[in-house]
């Protein structure tokens, strides 16, 4: 009745505080099935022609139809609900079946709610998300991307598209998207939100360009999180001197106790992995390509060896089979030069258009900022 989306979230306490169970079934399962059953109630008294919540001989005997609760007496208790009761109702329903697993059905429920309320931001964020547990990221950004134009002034919602652009491998979507909440005079909308410390922004781009085998620019973005967690040590050396002279001793231990576990904060962590990950890729790749430069001369050497002793034997033969060894060598040769010419021409498109993008993206951002600001 009152629109709380967040109620959900607020009854999934009472799910993990349900005890264990032996058989196949959840923690809280029973708890959340429970809650469904007692929404299914209301849902059916709030799509009958009373348009009430049902009454509670109804929620606690869990039967309901729509002739039961037509026929029941005008009294002062059921009256005439909003129509978005109906539509958190259906809302609290989807919550549970989600936490249960149940995506299919908990989708079904939230294309009902579009249906009914079309306008509905939290409706669009949540149906991103189950598409996004369900697997499909680019149907999950375009949904997360619908509720942003629902509301261009939510920087949260700005947020979580930037998120799932990027996790979509939609990198100049995102781009796009986070220079609108950049200031006015900062032209380069990534270098404002580097000293903004948006470490959030800088791991999922890092991500996305790492899969995207944009490694350089990858490792730039790993790099930057974890400078900011050195300025994070180096500004609070001021500090030190100040507790001191001022005597807030409680707020200097707590201070120090911060910084013992600075470099354990989950995105320094992340970005940490994440750059070990590929320095290691790296060198890895390096090992293979060192391993199979040697495995070609041992051949080479074989090779050359068999060739020499068939040349004693037969010089004609030796002479042709050279000449064969020769020719499948330029060929290889040539190959391998078209194909490095190639991706070199690629890398140098890609790259183009990234600083196209960026820039576009920071103009957008300036001009929709300047707009908004006069």
């Amino acid at each position: 009745r009152k629109g709380a989306p967040s109620i959900g979230s607020s009854l999934e306490r009472l799910f993990e505080a349900a005890p264990r169970y032996t058989h196949d079934e959840l923690r809280g399962a029973s708890c959340c099935k429970l809650i469904i059953s007692i929404v299914d109630v209301h849902i059916i008294s709030l799509k009958s022609d009373a348009a009430c919540f049902a009454s509670l001989a109804n929620v606690l005997e869990k039967t309901c139809t729509i002739e039961t609760i037509t026929s029941v007496p005008d009294t002062p208790t059921i009256s005439n609900e909003p129509p978005t009761s109906l539509l958190w109702t259906l809302y609290l329903k989807a919550h549970c079946l989600e936490w249960l697993g149940n995506i299919e059905s908990a989708l079904q429920l939230i294309h009902e709610c579009l249906r009914h309320t079309p306008t509905a931001v939290d409706i669009y964020e949540k149906e991103a998300r189950l598409l996004k547990r369900s697997g499909d990221l680019t149907a999950a950004a375009t949904s997360m991307d619908n509720a942003r134009c629902l509301d261009l002034a939510d920087r949260y919602i700005n947020n979580k598209a930037i998120k799932y652009f990027l996790r979509d491998g939609q990198i100049d979507q995102a781009r796009k998207a986070a220079a609108l909440f950049t200031r006015p005079e900062a032209r380069d909308a990534e270098k404002h939100l580097r000293d903004m410390q948006a470490s959030w922004y800088e791991l999922e781009l890092g991500q996305a360009l790492a899969k995207d085998n944009q490694i350089g620019p990858a490792l730039r973005q790993f790099a930057a999180i974890i400078q900011h967690f050195s300025d994070f040590i180096d500004d609070q050396f001021d500090f030190h001197t100040y507790c001191v002279r001022k005597m807030t001793l409680r707020a200097y231990v707590d201070m120090l106790r911060f910084e013992e576990r600075i470099r354990g904060h989950a995105a320094f962590r992340a970005a940490a992995q994440h750059a070990a990950y590929i320095w290691l890729n790296m060198y890895d790749e390096q090992e293979r390509k060192k391993s199979l430069e040697e495995a070609q001369a041992q051949a080479e050497k074989a090779r050359m060896s068999a060739l020499a002793e068939l040349a004693s034997r037969d010089p004609e033969a030796a002479k042709a089979a050279e000449q064969a060894a020769q020719q499948k060598s330029a060929q290889d040769a040539a190959a391998a030069k078209a194909k490095a010419k190639r991706d070199k021409m690629k890398q140098r498109k890609a790259k183009k258009a990234q600083d196209k993008a960026a820039a576009a993206a920071s103009n957008d951002g300036n001009s929709i900022q300047s707009s908004s600001a006069n």
